[in-house]
């Protein structure tokens, strides 16, 4: 009987262990299936391992690994309005989700929503310690106030992204702390290292060195690294808030209860003034769904978007072509990209550390990222529309030798087939830098945006320095010296001046006087260098904005005037009147600045000199003179005596009868008097300068194809 017993036990207890052992192996097979949770671990992918998780499916008697991962996105306001509506359409009547779907990557704007969410965490947990007697009213609650899973969790993951945080520096910041399941345990508040009294060091364009060879290096995904980076760049503007758009075509259909139809064209109207900015989205996705050969989780990114936030880092592309591969680097990174078969290009970022510190920051607006990517803004008044600068073999559609061709920005406005193959044999001779240099300025739209004192542009369309009538103080200084004398000279007993002339002149007369050196194009104490130039003047930041401002100002009343003399209107062909006032100039242009060069002799008599040589031609004595009397810190040293003619030919062949920018204009429909035409040039020459002394042009690298900017195919980010 005790045999049979102990037989009896021995056989429980092996039948116990084979139970054992294969309910063991059954759990192991069953959380086998979740292929990629581990790949989704913390030495992966950090803190995002807290929005990580098993789904089990029982049809399928197996769990699905289902994980986060940031979609880095360049928006306006008017992109981030759309993507959170077409968000909420989606959205549940019973689950909205978060109002904030794009979160806006700066620091302003992170901590001041992730406060709020800690807000939100704190009531949550009052709430839960209360269960057991209110469980049925807590349950109620929590369906309707608060998911952890939908967004403390996400902006709590942003803020240590975007912050750099090291769970290993800061407990706090543990994956185990920030997921879901561990949520309820955590009741320490967690307090933003600002409020602890903790100053972060201000960073200008990057920050301490990120990165570097060690045991983790190879299997940790690079986008976080991105996402701190770009973060960097983005605080040091203002903080992001509502624009005010001068033409809001959705609320007037809103409030019309959609009866009214959107043209497009208003549309655009708001477009090129738009503030953009980095910001993020949350993407789910599903292991399942990913191909074989996907090693790590990856984060989105649209090609366009990621040219031109690399160009914001301070980086070239050395190569950027979607078949062959894109790379770039400079300023202390490395991107480059391999390609897969299922999912196309695949990028991957090395930061070094610091490498220099730029002398300031592009302008974050739409314009700018246009400029980037190789296109020319118009202006949203009076051009409507943008051209192309660069073509796809990352060569210059501006240059003055392809002016035949179809797409140049000279056929696009309407010069005559005559015009253009003039100034294409000139081209080839000469370089024509006036000509050259003064097509975008006058077709571009302002780019300084109010609320950020950012003047710098990334443009590959200048030559030899911008150098042109409109930006070198010989022409300037000349067109307000001849306006000076037109505005004397009586134009009868029952007639005067136009105000509108009037005005040119005293805008002109007021940046002559109150920035001598930005007007003169002096290299020290500019105010549009502002606090990163050689003043040494405190209030260096507030002289620069004040003549943005100033700037900002003339360029709108030239809308205006323009606008209301009809030259936003419509030809025959769809060009605006605006646009055949610039083909006007540029035609006259062609024909007094290549009466310079054909003389070869006569370019002998038009030195570059210092402004006290005697053997400056005496033609210009009464303009020199006003000039050397000016003060020693507002005199330039040198002049150009080529600009002081071109300039002085500008407004002679202006109202000439052969090449007359009134003739030009009347030929194409325009009903406008010839004084009032020429007022017209008078009031363009004026917001060429201005838009000239509003921004510094700042490039490297070689030139981004203008095909790029409107370039959405996803890429991805290891």
């Amino acid at each position: 009987m005790g045999l049979e017993v102990t037989t009896a036990l021995v056989a429980l207890v092996v039948s116990l262990i084979a139970l054992l052992i294969a309910s063991l192996q059954l759990v192991q097979a069953l959380f086998g299936t979740a292929e990629g949770y581990k790949r989704c671990s913390r030495s992966v992918i950090g803190s995002w391992e807290g929005l990580r998780r098993r789904y089990f499916l029982p049809s399928e008697l197996r769990f699905e690994v289902l994980y986060m991962t940031p979609q880095i996105l360049l928006v306006s306001q008017e992109a981030k309005r759309w993507l959170e509506d077409k968000h909420l359409e989606n959205c549940t009547a019973e689950n909205q989700g978060p109002v904030e779907h794009v979160c806006i990557l700066h620091q302003h704007n992170i901590d001041k929503i992730y406060k709020e969410e800690q807000r939100k965490k704190c009531e949550w947990e009052e709430n839960a310690s209360r269960w057991h007697r209110h469980y049925h009213e807590l349950l109620d609650w929590l369906s309707r106030h608060y998911n952890p899973w939908e967004y403390h969790n996400k902006m709590r993951i942003l803020f240590t992204t975007a912050r750099g945080h090291n769970f290993k520096q800061d407990p706090s910041t543990h994956p185990e702390e920030i997921r879901m399941e561990e949520l309820a345990r955590t009741v320490t508040t967690y307090v933003p290292p600002l409020e602890r009294g903790v100053q972060r060091r201000p960073t200008h364009l990057r920050s301490a060195p990120v990165s570097s060879p060690g045991p983790d290096y190879e299997m940790r995904v690079t986008w976080d690294i991105f996402l701190k980076e770009i973060t960097n760049v983005y605080t040091q503007y203002p903080a992001w808030t509502p624009d005010v758009p001068r033409f809001d075509v959705h609320t007037a259909i809103r409030y019309a209860n959609h009866a009214a139809i959107s043209d497009a064209r208003h549309l655009y109207l708001e477009r090129n003034w738009a503030r953009t900015h980095a910001a993020v989205m949350f993407r789910q996705w599903s292991w399942d769904m990913m191909p074989a050969d996907m090693t790590r989780p990856l984060a989105t990114i649209a090609i366009s978007h990621l040219v031109i936030l690399a160009v914001r880092l301070g980086m070239q592309w050395r190569s950027i072509n979607l078949e062959t591969g894109m790379s770039a680097d400079g300023h202390g990174y490395s991107l480059s990209s391999t390609r897969s078969d299922k999912l196309g290009l695949v990028f991957k970022l090395i930061a070094f550390g610091p490498d220099f510190e730029p002398q300031g920051r592009l302008i974050p607006s739409k314009s700018a990222d246009k400029l980037i990517c190789g296109m020319l803004p118009g202006c949203n008044v009076l051009v409507n529309r943008d051209f192309n600068l660069i073509d796809n073999d990352r060569r210059s559609i501006l240059d003055l030798r392809r002016a035949q061709e179809p797409d140049h920005v000279l056929d696009q406005i309407g010069l005559p087939e005559k015009a253009r193959l003039q100034i294409k044999g000139a081209a080839r001779k000469w370089s024509l830098p006036s000509i050259h240099n003064e097509i975008v300025p006058l077709l571009c739209a302002f780019l300084p945006i109010e609320g950020v004192s950012a003047v710098r542009h990334y443009a590959h369309c200048w030559l030899e320095r911008r150098k042109s009538v409109l930006h070198l103080w010989e022409g300037r200084y000349v067109l307000l010296y001849r306006l000076r004398q037109t505005l004397r000279v009586p134009r009868g007993v029952h007639h005067s001046h136009s105000p509108q002339l009037i005005t040119t002149y005293d805008y002109l007369e007021h940046l002559m006087t109150d920035y001598p050196q930005d007007f003169f194009g002096l290299k020290d104490d500019r105010a549009i260098d502002g606090p990163h130039g050689h003043s040494t003047n405190p209030k260096a930041a507030e002289r620069r904005n004040e003549l943005i401002a100033l700037c900002r100002k003339i360029h709108r009343w030239t809308d205006d005037c323009l606008k209301d003399m009809g030259f936003a209107k419509e030809d025959a062909q769809g060009r605006t009147h605006y646009q055949n006032l610039v083909a006007a100039h540029i035609n006259m242009a062609i024909h007094s600045t290549t009466s310079i060069y054909s003389n070869a002799k006569r370019q002998t008599e038009f030195p570059s000199c210092p402004l006290s040589v005697e053997k400056i031609p005496r033609v210009y004595e009464p303009i020199l003179r006003e000039v050397l009397a000016l003060g020693d810190d507002t005199r330039p040293p040198w002049v150009l005596c080529q600009l002081l003619e071109e300039a002085q030919r500008y407004v002679h062949y202006m109202a000439c009868e052969d090449h007359s920018v009134a003739k030009y204009l009347r030929e194409r429909g325009l009903t406008c008097s010839v004084s009032e035409i020429e007022t017209a040039w008078w009031i363009l020459m004026l917001r060429g300068i201005a838009w000239n002394m509003s921004t510094i042009d700042h490039c490297w690298g070689e030139p981004i194809p203008a095909s790029f900017y409107d370039n959405h195919v996803p890429a991805w980010m290891t």
